[in-house]
């Protein structure tokens, strides 16, 4: 009796997993330049002695200022999003499987460069193909990481923000 109710307990389950696998994916969630411009700066601690050796020597390595996010932005941490915006090249322009995203274009990232909360770090999934430079919008799909201070992960410790597993699914305007 035992058994019979274990195999008919087995069945069940299985046959829910393979009918949770026939179901479509939730949609990603919008995501918008608007709400990353929420995320706010904590300056740490200043003494007169550390600016006086930053002033020499740059900022000391404890001193590094921590972005503060909304609530609404922590919920969407490792989640699926979607994103608009223009592209600016990580690497090789004509193949880039890593790119930043900004609200408006970016001429020059040393003449006029977005604030930090305004820039989001994109790595393409490896199923996709490089794609090439485009003047216009586009709109990324991926997974929203925020920034960890004990991440190890030296490229992503550049931006507050980074999408992973990313594809682009609309280009141009």
């Amino acid at each position: 009796m035992k058994t019979t109710i274990l195999i008919a307990h087995a069945a069940i389950l299985i046959a829910s997993g393979l009918s949770a696998k026939g179901e479509t994916p939730e949609p990603p969630q919008a995501l918008t330049f608007e709400l990353l411009a929420k995320t706010t700066v904590k300056e740490p601690p200043s003494t007169t002695i550390h600016k006086t050796i930053e002033s020499i020597s740059g900022p000391a390595p404890d001193a590094t200022p921590l972005p503060v996010f909304p609530g609404e932005l922590r919920k969407l941490d490792g989640k699926r999003v979607s994103i608009s915006g223009f592209v600016t090249p990580y690497a090789d322009p004509d193949k880039m499987s890593k790119m930043l995203l900004t609200k408006a274009p970016v001429g020059c990232f040393f003449c006029n460069p977005p604030q930090e909360n305004g820039v989001v770090f994109i790595r393409l999934s490896a199923k996709e193909k490089p794609v090439n430079m485009d003047v216009d919008t586009i709109t990324v799909e991926g997974t929203l990481h925020l920034v960890q201070p004990d991440s190890k992960d030296e490229e992503t410790q550049q931006f507050f923000f980074t999408i992973d597993d990313a594809k682009v699914t609309k280009s141009g305007s």
